[in-house]
């Protein structure tokens, strides 16, 4: 729980820590069940949280606020406020960095839905004598350039400022569909991620 302390509509302290109110008044005996209309004679009054609204986390950021009176509680408030030009860079900068990271993944996800723990490991099999090894590795090696290569040509876009940095999710929605082009012929024991 979140508490203010609040005197004729004013927020004094928010927040306030209960323990505060011991220290505030050393010489109180308090009971030990602070009640929140016993609270309210002491000017404390709880304040219920709030969802945060929607922002673009490549522009904006959200702070708290002072609560606000919306009868008969007080509510945690938010502020949608524009970030600094170095807050956008950082947050750019990372964002590619999670960006590479997610592409991989996305291509493991791809290579371990036959099995394989990772899409390089797939790709390793490439010209071994094994006929679906190879088939799979083959298009895998091929999966993985285009991927990248898409990959890498939108974040240049954006750490460029060509274009606005997106979603996660929108970032991964660009990136090359991918689909195994022959049937699997192995024995099939999917998610185990074993070879």
């Amino acid at each position: 729980m979140s508490y203010a302390k609040i005197i004729s509509g004013v927020v004094l302290i928010y927040p306030y820590d209960l323990s505060q109110l011991q220290a505030d008044n050393p010489n109180t005996s308090f009971p030990e069940e602070l009640t929140l209309p016993f609270l309210a004679t002491w000017d404390i009054y709880e304040v219920l949280p709030q969802p945060q609204p929607s922002y673009n986390p490549a522009l904006q950021k959200v702070v708290e606020g002072v609560p606000a009176f919306s009868s008969p509680t007080w509510l945690q408030t938010w502020i949608v406020v524009a970030l600094t030009v170095p807050e956008q860079d950082a947050y750019k900068t990372t964002f590619i960095d999670q960006a590479k990271v997610n592409t991989i993944a996305y291509l493991d996800a791809f290579a371990a839905t036959r099995d394989y723990a990772s899409c390089d490991r797939c790709c390793g099999y490439k010209g071994t004598s094994n006929a679906q090894l190879n088939a799979d590795a083959t298009y895998m090696v091929g999966g993985r350039d285009s991927v990248i290569t898409s990959a890498y040509a939108t974040l240049a876009l954006i750490k460029a400022g060509t274009i606005p940095v997106p979603t996660m999710a929108g970032f991964l929605a660009t990136l090359p569909a991918l689909a195994w082009p022959n049937p699997e012929t192995m024995p099939a024991v999917d998610g185990t991620a074993v070879l």
